[in-house]
């Protein structure tokens, strides 16, 4: 996530995951609103869909704050939501 956040841009990526390396296409999905703890902010959103692997972070317009970050395996999913802005 630390690359997407440097370089926000959509490629391929590569990272370790829970059965090794995955590989695959990360895919912009453009601009939105993402309401979270923290109030609403307007974000850039990314998704990585793999069978080993699923995420999709939504970043400040600015790429400097991850606003909400999902992850997981199959079916399952974890959400990371800002809580507050200091």
């Amino acid at each position: 996530m630390y690359h997407i956040r440097v370089q926000p841009r959509a490629e391929a990526l590569a990272f370790l995951g829970l059965y090794g390396v995955v590989r695959g296409p990360l895919a912009e999905l453009g601009p939105r609103q993402v309401r979270v703890p923290a109030g609403r902010f307007k974000t850039r959103a990314f998704r990585f869909d793999e069978p080993a692997a699923f995420f999709e972070l939504d970043l400040s317009e600015d790429a400097r704050l991850p606003v909400r970050i999902v992850f997981g395996y199959g079916n399952e999913r974890v959400t990371a939501r800002l809580l507050r802005r200091e």
